[in-house]
């Protein structure tokens, strides 16, 4: 299973971590997540197997709050041959840099932006989002442009002004292969493609 897990640290100096592994099996020596001290709150993509119940442990080292947003998933060895969910490397190229301006200008306080990713027939795309000179703590969201509410989800962190966050992210693409991108507070982005499913 594929998810996005966000970790929110306790409101102490306390660096704080979590590790997701499949349920019923012996917890690795790994963080999938980490935060600073003092209310942090950052995510990260995860992909985990699921344990024999179908289901996957948490586990929190000074973190407060914890959600996870179901990103995807891939199938097992059972499942029956298929071309659909194909997943293709392309290496990492430039979709937009804010900076620059590349793609769009910068994203303002509750502002939504349109990106073509520019793959035929692509239903998915994996990118790196990189949040630059953030002004302040909020969320930021990578959502297929399909006419459909933004989901209430974070694919980025900030937690205060002049930051630099960076976060792998799965987005799901409609037919006319556009992703949109909100930011809750005034950011610059640069987004970096990897690759693509179809």
């Amino acid at each position: 299973m594929a998810f996005i897990l966000a970790a929110v640290s306790a409101p102490t100096d306390v660096p704080g971590h979590v590790t997701a592994y499949p349920a019923g099996a012996a917890r690795p020596n790994a963080a999938n997540v980490t935060a600073g001290g003092f209310g942090d709150a950052r995510p990260n993509l995860v992909i985990v197997p699921l344990g024999a119940d179908g289901k996957v442990s948490i586990h929190r080292v000074a973190v407060r709050d914890v959600t996870i947003d179901v990103a995807g998933y891939v199938t097992g060895p059972s499942a029956p041959a298929s071309g659909a969910g194909l997943f293709t490397v392309i290496g990492s190229q430039r979709l937009a840099d804010t900076r620059l301006p590349l793609g769009f200008d910068r994203l303002e306080s509750g502002e939504t932006s349109v990106l073509s990713v520019g793959v035929p027939g692509a239903t998915a795309v994996l990118q790196n989002l990189a949040l630059t000179d953030t002004t302040g703590p909020g969320f930021y969201t990578s959502a297929p442009n399909d006419g459909s509410p933004l989901p209430f989800v974070s694919n980025g962190n900030s937690s205060g002004a002049n930051q630099i966050r960076a976060a792998f992210s799965i987005t799901a693409l409609p037919p006319n292969g556009q992703a949109r991108y909100f930011a809750q507070t005034a950011t610059h982005l640069v987004i970096d493609v990897y690759g693509y499913v179809t």
